[in-house]
């Protein structure tokens, strides 16, 4: 039929991006925000403590521990809880693809990471959070405890 727009690029044409990954999202993105919070120094000791428990003079070399952290903190924050939403989410969403500065760890190895830093990703997950409610990026009425607002759970009504 006539009249409708005709496509600009053919699916299967090759097309050369002009643009940096750096580019694709803006400035105030929040996957800008918890990659800089993750390289503050208040993060440090934790994900050194990550970095210390691997071997890293045999085998294939590990995927970064801070860049793994960020990708299950970026998925925890988005509802993508499973490593397999995660390992597609490295291939489909482009923060994401930048969070991970476009490495694609497979779910095998999110889950594994998960697993063997279970208890440093509770602790890094509430240190995240410390930080954002003393930014006041956060607040608690936005953090919900078992389906229900804190207020609610606590048998009161929250105003809005």
């Amino acid at each position: 039929m006539s009249g409708f727009r005709t496509p600009e690029i053919a699916r299967e044409q090759i097309v050369l991006w002009e643009h940096r990954l750096d580019d694709a999202l803006p400035d105030d993105h929040q996957a800008r925000h918890l990659d800089v919070l993750l390289g503050s120094a208040a993060f440090a000791d934790t994900l050194a403590e990550m970095e210390r428990s691997y071997a890293l003079d045999r085998g294939k070399p590990p995927y970064q521990p801070r860049d793994m952290a960020a990708l299950y903190l970026f998925g925890t924050m988005h509802r993508l809880r499973s490593s397999r939403q995660l390992e597609e989410a490295c291939h489909a969403r482009l923060d994401v693809i930048w969070l991970m500065r476009g490495q694609t760890p497979d779910h095998s190895t999110v889950a594994e990471f998960v697993g063997k830093h279970k208890k440093t990703l509770r602790k890094l997950f509430r240190d995240t959070l410390r930080v954002l409610l003393q930014a006041e990026m956060v607040h608690l009425s936005h953090v919900p405890f078992g389906g229900s607002s804190p207020a609610a759970y606590a048998g009161g009504t929250v105003e809005r």
